[in-house]
């Protein structure tokens, strides 16, 4: 899915983590090459898939942050 991603959305690779205490727990981290990239990714028909299939199975509302590399 990585190299699908930085074909797709001008990703840098990015990686999925899960949490060990708890493995219903996880994170996705994007890391895009330019701001503008962003932008791109959330208007792809593919990802106005995603939040209608995994929305519902969730068991309670997506954390998301944002953070800047230097």
């Amino acid at each position: 899915m990585s190299s699908l991603g930085a074909k797709l959305f001008n990703l840098i690779p990015f990686g999925i983590t899960l949490r060990l205490q708890d493995e219903t727990k996880f994170g996705i981290v994007e890391r895009y090459e330019q701001e503008s990239s962003q932008a791109y990714h959330l208007a792809n028909p593919i990802w106005k898939l995603f939040d209608p299939y995994v929305m519902p199975l969730l068991a309670k509302p997506m954390e998301l942050s944002r953070f800047e590399e230097f």
